[in-house]
């Protein structure tokens, strides 16, 4: 039988990989608690914006964003199931922008970077999403098309990186909502039986949780706007995806028709 064609199976396969992420994105923290003292990244206290008394390694979110790619670009370059290469493809969209947010976080995490500079930056990553066809078309019952299409798509994308940047200030909340947000996600898409989609998130759900266990408060490391940024645009890039792809139903229609159900398929 092909892979993800069964609830059940995708529930399995989605759990192991799940399993994997959080392995690799604790032990990934755990290094990272040695290791970035030595690169420099180090959020000292100045007892005016911050809480803690003593110096915390600063950058943790690199554990989250390793173990996240290194599992999704792992198991689905090496499984073969229905339109694989297409999938493939769109992963390898989805995580390009990360080529500019990433290194961002990392410049900012360790020497900081003015507001601005951090802001063209996001709206170049949004706009490369939005090149890759990550879209935002209909919003209230509205088509967008051409550049109203990009402008929302880059509002909306910059809107939520920056609001995990804001976030990102109390132990455990930016990975804590991740984690409800990706699993509630999850489960939509289960219900409505796009499994790829609904595994990519229980993978991420995982590599945060990985890191979280060392988040919790007092928390032993800060993700950083590393960790907040790369969270903030998975999620408003998932769901613009989630959005595009749930059916939209006439009032009368029940969205858990057992008929809506096997259209989607």
């Amino acid at each position: 039988m092909p892979m993800f064609e069964t609830l059940y199976q995708t529930l399995i396969i989605a759990l192991c990989l799940g399993g994997v992420a959080l392995l690799v994105s604790m032990l990934l923290t755990k290094a990272l608690l040695k290791l970035l003292p030595k690169w420099g990244l180090v959020d000292k206290p100045d007892f005016k914006r911050h809480i803690h008394t003593v110096a915390v390694p600063r950058g943790g979110g690199l554990a989250i964003i390793v173990a996240f790619v290194a599992v999704v670009l792992s198991a689905f370059s090496l499984f073969s199931f229905q339109n694989a290469s297409i999938i493939f493809q769109d992963i390898l969209k989805f995580l390009a922008p990360l080529a500019i947010l990433v290194p961002v976080g990392i410049i900012d995490d360790k020497r900081g970077l003015r507001p601005k500079t951090k802001l063209v930056f996001q709206i170049v990553a949004a706009g490369i999403a939005w090149y890759f066809g990550i879209r935002l078309h209909s919003l209230f019952g509205l088509q967008f098309h051409g550049w109203p299409c990009l402008l929302l798509t880059v509002l909306w994308i910059v809107a939520f990186i920056n609001a995990f940047n804001m976030i990102d200030g109390v132990d455990g909340l930016a990975s804590g909502i991740g984690i409800i947000s990706a699993i509630c996600m999850a489960i939509i898409s289960l219900s409505f039986h796009r499994y790829v989609f609904a595994t990519i998130q229980i993978v991420f759900a995982a590599s945060l949780l990985g890191f979280l266990f060392y988040n919790c408060y007092p928390a032993r490391l800060f993700m950083g706007d590393t960790g907040s940024m790369f969270i903030g645009y998975v999620l408003a890039v998932a769901g613009l995806k989630l959005n595009a792809r749930l059916p939209r139903l006439p009032p009368s229609s029940s969205p858990f028709s057992p008929a809506e159900f096997r259209s989607l398929t």
